[in-house]
């Protein structure tokens, strides 16, 4: 028969310490790399944005909910304020032809032509848009980064755990 591992009452000690002081850092170590992450996806997909006027790619924000705690979450937002879901939505998911028409009865649409000049109407035909999965380009394009970030976040852990058993116990 082989002994494959044979441990006792102290080392198990020894051993939960050091991953408690793991545990505790974890958190801080995830955050760090959810920050570094968020900033790189923050800035692809504002690259990835459809580039018209520009607008999309400057309303990419960032923000890591819960930072330091065991649910630490990046949250990724796009589009205006108000009502970001519309722009984001139609651009990912594209539209079928339609109407457009004032919000207030009775006032045309305005908008500034191609040509320069305001033009004015009741109601405009919208040929509808193609789908355009911006967002999830940026997403693979940052997958190896992701994955490194993920690298790095289990090698500084176990480097925690490897110094607690180098320095003899918790």
């Amino acid at each position: 028969m082989t002994r494959v591992l044979r441990v006792n009452v102290d080392e198990l000690q020894k051993l939960s310490g050091r991953f408690t002081k793991a545990q505790k850092e974890t958190a801080k170590i995830a955050t760090d790399e959810l920050r570094g992450y968020g900033r790189q996806l923050r800035k692809v997909i504002a690259e990835e944005a459809p580039v018209d006027k520009g607008v999309l790619a400057s309303t990419v924000r960032m923000n890591v909910r819960n930072p330091n705690t065991r649910n630490v979450e990046l949250e990724m937002t796009i589009g205006n304020k108000q009502r970001p879901e519309v722009v984001v939505k139609t651009l990912l998911f594209g539209s079928k032809p339609h109407i457009i028409r004032p919000k207030r009865p009775g006032y045309p649409l305005k908008w500034m032509g191609k040509d320069g000049k305001v033009h004015r109407a009741m109601s405009v035909k919208h040929p509808g848009t193609n789908p355009n999965n911006f967002i999830q380009r940026a997403i693979e394009k940052t997958k190896s980064f992701r994955t490194a970030a993920e690298r790095r976040v289990t090698l500084r852990i176990a480097s925690i755990i490897q110094r607690g058993k180098d320095a003899g116990g918790a």
